[in-house]
């Protein structure tokens, strides 16, 4: 299987609010096996590289799996990134409008969480009452 992860980090080296973004991709058996590589290769990057000075915690915003490589373009991943008073916001959607067999994006959430589908066309986000959450990071690179 073909595996693309799109991970997301806050540069702490730059004073002003930032968002970086990095997209990995990795041939692999299975999800865990992928993520497995992928934190191989952002711990590679964090030690051997100066790529990621500035990041501490490192998010999985998506991950997409392909069985194979299409034939044709495939968007990945829909995301926006939008100044709010109390910092940046984002909203991704992976796979957005794929209608591919044996594709498939995975999310991670609580157990508590339900499964909710959104239509993003018809989304109305007052930005003045989004709540932090306590996302834990994929990586988080505080305590080598």
């Amino acid at each position: 299987m073909l595996y693309v992860g799109n991970f997301s980090y806050n540069d702490e080296n730059d004073s002003v609010d930032n968002y970086c973004l990095l997209s990995c991709l990795v041939t692999a058996d299975n999800a865990d096996e992928a993520l497995d590589k992928f934190s191989d290769l952002l711990w590679h990057y964090h030690r051997d590289t100066s790529t990621l000075d500035g990041a501490r915690d490192i998010y999985l915003d998506s991950l997409v799996e392909l069985e194979n490589v299409p034939s044709e373009a495939v968007c990945c991943q829909w995301q926006k990134i939008q100044p709010t008073p109390d910092g940046l916001f984002s909203i991704t959607n992976a796979l957005p409008d794929v209608e591919l067999p044996n594709a498939n994006a995975y999310t991670f959430y609580d157990d508590s969480e339900q499964d909710i589908e959104i239509d993003f066309e018809d989304l109305d986000i007052d930005f003045d009452d989004l709540e932090e959450t306590d996302e834990s990071p994929f990586l988080s690179f505080k305590d080598e």
